[in-house]
């Protein structure tokens, strides 16, 4: 949130673009919170939510071409935004230092596209995007019935003298 209203962004109006996009990153074994926390530290480098869209993709395919995960490679790419390659260049991607970024970042483009599709593909990625779905219909249930639970359990908390004495009654 602190990404994207620093970037200059109103909160409210991007969150659902931003939920989408995270939400959309699962089918390619991504983390949403991760993916959407990829895309507000690349919001708050370009201030401008497509270039922060579409160099987060970058930072996808960086990752599974490269195994690395999310986090580190959109380090990496924001490293390249600043002109920064030598990172990059010690990951096996053919960068220029005296290259322009945007040239560098073209030349990442073009080895790396469509890494974090193909990987989707894969018996890994499956696996990856399975693991992320049950990890989110996880978390969704002990959401839902969280606060039933605590109810429950303060119910009993508060009515635990009138339950022993029955327990005992028994």
């Amino acid at each position: 949130e602190n990404n994207v209203k620093n970037a200059g962004f109103a909160f409210d109006t991007l969150n659902p673009k931003i939920k989408e996009y995270s939400e959309n990153a699962i089918q390619l074994g991504f983390d949403d919170e991760t993916a959407a926390e990829s895309l507000s530290k690349l919001l708050l480098v370009t201030k401008d939510y497509g270039q922060a869209q579409a160099l987060t993709n970058l930072a996808m395919d960086l990752a599974r071409a490269k195994n690395v995960d999310l986090a580190t490679a959109t380090k990496q790419v924001t490293l390249a935004t600043q002109g920064n390659v030598k990172e990059l260049k010690l990951l096996g991607i053919d960068l220029d230092e005296t290259a322009t970024t945007a040239e560098n970042l073209q030349k990442m483009q073009e080895q790396l596209k469509g890494s974090a599709v193909e990987f989707a593909k894969t018996a890994a990625g499956q696996y990856a995007t399975l693991r992320e779905e049950a990890s989110n219909l996880k978390q969704k249930i002990g959401d839902e019935l969280m606060p039933s639970v605590v109810d429950m359990l303060n119910t009993v908390n508060q009515n635990k003298g009138t339950i022993v004495a029955m327990a005992d009654g028994f």
